[in-house]
């Protein structure tokens, strides 16, 4: 692992991606990446005082997710605090969050490569016929 330092001076341990590090276990099916989609997306300000006043993103409008709703959508992107003797969502993940994309982005990939396709071969079997049609 490597050492980070993190929002508020917090150091922390990241994990290696290497194979060396790890053991396969299964590859991620479709129906893991999907309820990404039901994440909702939002434009948040941070509340006074989270931020210095001299922080360039101190009272801006930024995009995000809340770490509630990503424990209730795909809860392995979602880190967790103890709080008041409760865990409790804290933040989410990118390094959880960006291989479900990725499948999300393969699958979709795949989806329009086979449309597109398709769409050829039909174009083709119209001509063939004598339907010439423009797009």
């Amino acid at each position: 692992s490597v050492d980070r330092v993190g929002t508020g001076g917090r150091i922390y341990q990241t994990g290696q991606s290497s194979k060396r590090y790890k053991n396969h276990v299964r590859d991620m099916d479709l129906s893991d990446a999907e309820k990404l989609y039901n994440i909702p997306v939002i434009y948040f300000t941070y509340k006074d005082g989270y931020l210095d006043k001299t922080d360039e993103r101190h009272g801006c409008e930024m995009p995000g997710f809340y770490a509630e709703d990503m424990q209730e959508c795909f809860p392995d992107a979602t880190d967790h605090i103890e709080l008041n003797g409760e865990i409790v969502p804290d933040n989410w993940n990118e390094r959880m969050l960006i291989p479900a994309m990725m499948k999300l982005i393969q699958t979709q990939h795949e989806e329009i490569e086979t449309l597109k396709s398709n769409q050829q071969k039909i174009l083709q079997a119209l001509a063939n016929a004598g339907i010439e049609v423009e797009l």
